[in-house]
């Protein structure tokens, strides 16, 4: 009787029947196993697999007990590719089974799971090249004389200053005998229009990407318990849920990612204008009448000494001018746009949350992950801290504090900034108190003094992607990606790092880290990053405080 309700449920699948149901043997998702016949039958992950005396194999999580073991999708050792996750709460999708790889090199879906999409993350791209400005010929040059009249015999010492367009006969009208002129010139003129650059760029990559794959069947498996699925998931993939837009994880998907799906070129060039400079010469003559008929000096330029001067002429005028292009510089980035939250299941989330800012998991060298702030440490979140009335950190170098309030006038009511005017030690214990650390070694405890722009070091690892990015946004400075003065937090978007949805390690503000010389105390040297690239070192003392210094923490 089982094989024979097995055989109508198989044609009922196969439209014998009017009924349709998944029909059994098939493929599991995560490979084959070997039936009692010694041929190839679908299987869990292969060994696992239980057959009955038909060779019947369990279906993983279609709900239905296919090889009458008494246990069913989750529960039966077979379905070891499969595992009991939270329901995904409304609004998200999943949970799906979530692949990691390159670009170009993302496995299939396994047999069974259907494909949702792609999803991708650090974002490459290469700085825009410009074609050079061009400006046109000079045009409607014109030169003007400026003569200074003294009465008192100085050059350097105008009575009054006389322009002249060589129009005719000037009286400067003054009271009384001029005795010294000095003459000079000026031109004018303007330039064609400039010929705009022409902008170039190379199409921008995504260094890491996802891929998403669900159970047709989601839903309906068994073997778990109220408010769980039977979800897809391995050793080789998590099982997530997805959310379009940014988004808190919820309870039972701790591990949070940011992805996305498209991006936006905002890569252009300046604008090219033109500025005219020339020269120009002329006589101006001087006479000792108002109708400039008796003259008493002729000058081409400089000090002259007349006896007296009532009347001005310039003849002669002649300009030469050239038209200088400027502008056409490479300006904007490629940014990443539509992004989704990817929230993975698991017992704990990769990153501290709930103090300070919103932390971004990154590679670490040689394998596995830390995690790191996604912008410096903000006022209001430093406001937080000191609102707990944290106690002064309590490691030997830092037993000079007798604060940790900021060095400035507190508080700050630009709450977006980014703290300053703290030193390494109200660093270090902010850092502490959120469940972080201040960025050290990504192999643990602090980063070598000497080596502060290594690989080894969270902080320069998270900027410059592992070492290869000069400006975490790239390999070449890009003018008016990142801030020249303070400015809140992601208020410039294309200064972002080497890993997606890490902002403003280059630009105006340094960060502490920690890096430090000795462990003395308050004289100590430590090392302050960023500012103009992220291999930029820099050396403080472990208890300065300055406008432009602040931090972020890291974690792991």
């Amino acid at each position: 009787m089982r094989l024979l309700g097995k055989l109508l449920t198989c044609a009922a699948a196969c439209g014998l029947l009017s009924i349709t149901v998944r029909c059994a043997p098939e493929e599991l998702i995560y490979g084959s196993s070997v039936g009692p016949d010694g041929s190839a039958s679908g299987g869990g992950s292969g060994d696992a697999a239980t057959f009955d005396a038909a060779g019947w194999v369990e279906v993983c999580g279609n709900g239905v007990d296919d090889d009458d073991n008494g246990l069913t999708d989750c529960e039966d050792p077979v379905c070891g590719e499969y595992a009991c996750v939270p329901t995904a709460p409304a609004g998200w999708t999943g949970p799906l089974a979530v692949f990691e790889g390159g670009p170009s090199s993302l496995p299939s879906c396994p047999e069974g799971l259907d494909a949702v999409g792609d999803y991708f993350r650090d974002l490459r791209f290469e700085r825009a090249s410009c074609s050079g400005c061009s400006c046109g010929s000079p045009n409607s040059e014109s030169c003007m004389g400026v003569v200074d009249l003294s009465t008192t015999g100085s050059c350097s010492a105008a009575t009054v200053s006389v322009p002249l367009t060589g129009s005719g006969c000037v009286t400067p009208g003054l009271p009384g005998p001029v005795n010294a002129a000095n003459v000079s010139f000026n031109a004018s003129g303007s330039c064609g229009s400039a010929k705009q650059a022409t902008v170039q760029k190379t199409a921008p990559t995504w260094a890491s990407a996802v891929r998403a794959c669900e159970s047709p069947d989601l839903g309906s498996g068994a073997g778990c318990e109220a408010g769980e699925v039977c979800s897809p998931a391995s050793a080789l993939a998590d099982p997530c849920i997805v959310q379009a837009g940014e988004h808190a994880c919820p309870a039972g998907f701790p591990r949070r990612r940011l992805v996305d799906t498209a991006n936006q070129d905002t890569r252009s060039c300046s604008s090219c204008s033109c500025a005219y400079s020339g020269s120009c010469n002329a006589t101006v003559t001087g006479y000792a009448d108002v109708g400039c008929g008796t003259p008493t000096f002729a000058n081409t330029g400089g000090c002259a000494a007349p006896a007296d001067v009532q009347g001005l002429t310039m003849t002669g005028a002649n300009s030469s001018g050239t038209c200088s292009a400027s502008g056409g510089s490479p300006r904007g980035c490629v940014l990443p746009d539509a992004p989704t939250t990817m929230c993975c299941a698991g017992t704990t989330a990769a990153c501290p949350s709930g103090k300070g800012p919103e932390m971004v998991e990154v590679p670490k060298p040689g394998g596995g992950t830390y995690c790191v702030d996604s912008t410096e440490v903000t006022n209001s979140q430093y406001e937080a801290f000191l609102a707990t009335s944290p106690a002064l950190p309590t490691n030997p170098e830092c037993a000079f504090k007798t604060s940790l309030a900021p060095g400035a006038p507190w508080p700050d009511t630009d709450v977006d900034e980014p703290i300053n005017f703290v030193d390494w030690c109200d660093a270090y214990a902010f850092c502490a108190w959120a469940g972080k650390r201040l960025c050290g070694a990504s192999s643990g405890g602090a980063a070598t003094y000497s080596s502060a722009d290594s690989t080894d070091a969270q902080w320069y690892n998270a900027c410059s992607a592992g070492g290869q990015l000069d400006y975490g946004y790239g390999t070449e400075s890009i003018s008016g990606a990142c801030p020249t003065s303070i400015a809140d937090v992601k208020e410039f978007p294309c200064c972002q790092a080497g890993y997606s949805g890490v902002y403003d390690m280059v630009g105006y503000m340094r960060e502490w880290i920690d890096a430090c010389s000795a462990t003395a105390g308050a004289s100590d040297d430590c090392r302050v990053m960023g500012n103009n690239t992220c291999s930029t070192v820099q050396a403080s003392k472990r208890n300065a405080r300055s406008t432009n210094v602040g931090f972020r923490c890291c974690s792991g």
